[in-house]
């Protein structure tokens, strides 16, 4: 199973938070004025710039007012991060996912060399032909030769 892996950065995606921040500085208004101005408590402002609360509906509203910057935006800002936050989520699951199951395979493979090893090393000793045992070595060598590179 081929599974394209994303070189998706959580640290690229940002927060509504960094927005408010960045238009706080450009209009040269602090926190506590934004607080004010929305009618929600300084310590939430500060979570939001922060990133650890979200813009509801409610505080979109707010920044409307506080701002003159429509509520539309401030919700599509945080529907957008949330989106990538979802799509970086499903990236990460999917490649953990895919390594996981690599590494399975590999195992699986390297289990059923070294049983094939271990039948011929039987059949070397009662006599019969079957797997040549330095073939069955040479491959499980190799596995773990490709092991050490790959993983």
């Amino acid at each position: 199973m081929a599974v394209e892996k994303t070189d998706i950065s959580r640290d690229l995606i940002n927060h509504p938070g960094e927005t408010i921040a960045d238009v706080l500085e450009a209009r040269n208004m602090n926190k506590s004025e934004l607080a004010v101005r929305t009618g929600f408590s300084p310590a939430f402002i500060d979570c939001v710039i922060a990133g650890r609360a979200d813009i509801s509906s409610e505080f979109a509203a707010a920044l409307e007012y506080a701002l003159e910057i429509p509520k539309s935006f401030w919700l599509n800002l945080q529907a957008k991060y949330e989106a990538e936050i979802l799509e970086y989520e499903k990236a990460t699951i999917i490649s953990d996912d895919y390594d996981k199951i690599s590494k399975l395979e590999w195992q699986d493979e390297l289990i059923l060399l070294k049983s094939r090893l271990d039948l011929a090393e039987k059949e070397r000793l009662a006599g019969t032909p079957g797997y040549s045992l330095e073939e069955v070595r040479n491959k499980l060598m190799d596995k773990f030769k490709n092991a050490d590179e790959g993983h």
